[in-house]
């Protein structure tokens, strides 16, 4: 079971969205193949724009569930 959950993590993890390790890595690769840099401002609104999606879609599929478990 800890080898399922950690192998599940690390393929979230990877994948190329900003907010996580992969968009990351996706930003460095756009960043070189571009032959410029983002400015860390920039970076910064991307990642925190991310990462306030993300975490709407977790609080959405939270309360839809609860509502269909209760209901």
């Amino acid at each position: 079971l800890t080898a399922i959950i950690s192998i599940s993590l690390a393929c979230m993890n990877v994948l190329p969205i900003p907010a996580l390790d992969g968009g990351r890595w996706t930003m460095i690769t756009i960043s070189k193949l571009i032959k410029k840099k983002l400015s860390t401002e920039a970076e910064g609104k991307i990642i925190a724009t991310t990462f306030l999606f993300l975490f709407a879609m977790f609080i959405l599929v939270t309360i839809l569930d609860l509502i269909r478990i209760f209901h």
